[in-house]
C-alpha cells in the first residue's frame, strides 16, 4: 500500500512538473511573436490595410468685390467679376455671368455690339451730312430715308427697304456668318470651352498703329475701348428712336456736336 501511494506521488509530481514547463513555452513563445511583429495565432485574419485619417481641406472662399457701378448701398458684385477684365464694375444686376464660360461668352457679346456701334455712331451722322452730295457726284440716287430725304436710313423709319440698303444688310451678314463659323469651327465662343491661361476675350492681335506699346497700358487700352463701346451702344440707340420720334436728323438735333 504504502509503495503505490509513493508511485502516485511521484507520477504526480511529473505530471505537474511537465504541465508548468509545458505553459511558460507557450508564454515565451507568445511573447516572441508579439515582439518579431507576427500575427498571433488567435487573431483573426484579414486582408484590409489600416483606415488613414483624411485632413479635411477647407475651400478658400474669395472675398467679393463691391460693385463700382452703385457706390452707395454696399452692393457686392458677383464672385466671377473680379475685376481681371478691363471695364470690369461689377455690373450684372440679371446674373447673366454665373459661371466664367458665361462670362467669357458675354463680353464677347459685349464687344462684337461695341465695335459695331462705334462704326455706326460714327456712319450714321456722316451718312446724313455727306450722302447727298456723295451721290449725286456719283450719279446715284440718294437712299436717305423719311419724307425729307435727309434720314439715316434704320429699321424704324422704313429705310431699309431699299434694294442698295437691303443689298449692303445682306453683305454684311453673310461676312459675320462666316466670322462667327470660324470662331466655332475653333471653338472660341462656346461657353463650356476652358479657356487657356491669359485668355482675353476679343483679343485677335489687331493694333496696326502699335498703341500698346505707345501707351504701355495693354489694360488700359481695352478699358478704353470697352468704355467706348458701350457708350456707342448708348448713343445709336439714341439715334434711332430720337429721329422716330422727331423725324428729324441727328445732325439737326445736335449741330453743336456736327
Amino acid at each position: 500500500m504504502n509503495t503505490l501511494l509513493a508511485a502516485i506521488t511521484v507520477v504526480a509530481s511529473i505530471s505537474s512538473v511537465g504541465a508548468f514547463t509545458s505553459t511558460n513555452q507557450i508564454r515565451s513563445r507568445s511573447n516572441f511573436l508579439m515582439s518579431s511583429n507576427e500575427i498571433p495565432i488567435s487573431a483573426p485574419f484579414t486582408t484590409e490595410m489600416p483606415a488613414t485619417t483624411e485632413i479635411p481641406v477647407t475651400p478658400v472662399k474669395k472675398e467679393r468685390l463691391k460693385a463700382k457701378w452703385l457706390p452707395v448701398g454696399g452692393v457686392l458684385a458677383p464672385a466671377v467679376l473680379d475685376g481681371t477684365l478691363a471695364g470690369d464694375v461689377g455690373f450684372d444686376p440679371i446674373g447673366f455671368s454665373r459661371t466664367k464660360g458665361t462670362l467669357y461668352w458675354m463680353r464677347e457679346a459685349e464687344l462684337k455690339h461695341g465695335r459695331l456701334a462705334m462704326l455706326a455712331a460714327v456712319g450714321w451722322p456722316l451718312s446724313e451730312l455727306w450722302h447727298k452730295e456723295l451721290a449725286q457726284a456719283l450719279g446715284l440716287e440718294s437712299i436717305l430715308a423719311g419724307k425729307s430725304g435727309e434720314l439715316a436710313p434704320s429699321l424704324l423709319n422704313g429705310g431699309l427697304s431699299s434694294v442698295y440698303a437691303s443689298g449692303m444688310l445682306v453683305m454684311s451678314m453673310i461676312i459675320a456668318s462666316l466670322l462667327e463659323g470660324q470662331a466655332m469651327n475653333k471653338g472660341d465662343i462656346y461657353i463650356s470651352n476652358e479657356k487657356p491661361a491669359g485668355y482675353i476675350p476679343g483679343d485677335f492681335g489687331f493694333d496696326p498703329l502699335n498703341f500698346y506699346k505707345l501707351k504701355g497700358d495693354k489694360k488700359l487700352m481695352e478699358t478704353t475701348e470697352i468704355k467706348n463701346g458701350r457708350l456707342a451702344m448708348i448713343a445709336i440707340t439714341f439715334y434711332a428712336f430720337s429721329e422716330f420720334v422727331t423725324k428729324v436728323p441727328v445732325v439737326q438735333q445736335t449741330p453743336f456736336l456736327f
